[in-house]
């Protein structure tokens, strides 16, 4: 199956409709070695609900692409830490964009 940019980022934000908390930063999507890697970073461990979510969002997502592989990282970073510029932003909270 090949990759479609614009397919996976509109299925990741149906998915993360009502499921954006103040503690997410962001939410980047790339594709490496055949496998669609979401990166949900948070500026503290997320708590029990916001992994509920998190698990929620993957769910949503993946049913769109049943027989493309996927996975995910959940990632605490603190707000003086730049979210890495790996593949595309799916979702970044105001100001994550740093200098411009």
């Amino acid at each position: 199956m090949s990759f479609d940019l614009n397919a996976a980022l509109s299925s990741m934000h149906r998915a993360i409709l009502g499921m954006v908390s103040s503690n997410l930063r962001g939410i980047r999507i790339e594709e490496k070695n055949g496998c669609l890697w979401i990166y949900f970073y948070y500026e503290n461990s997320p708590s029990e609900e916001e992994e509920e979510m998190v698990n929620f969002i993957y769910t949503e997502f993946v049913s769109d692409f049943p027989d493309q592989k996927t996975d995910f990282k959940v990632i605490s970073l603190p707000r003086n830490e730049m979210i890495p510029k790996i593949g595309e932003a799916v979702y970044l909270r105001y100001g994550e964009l740093g200098p411009v």
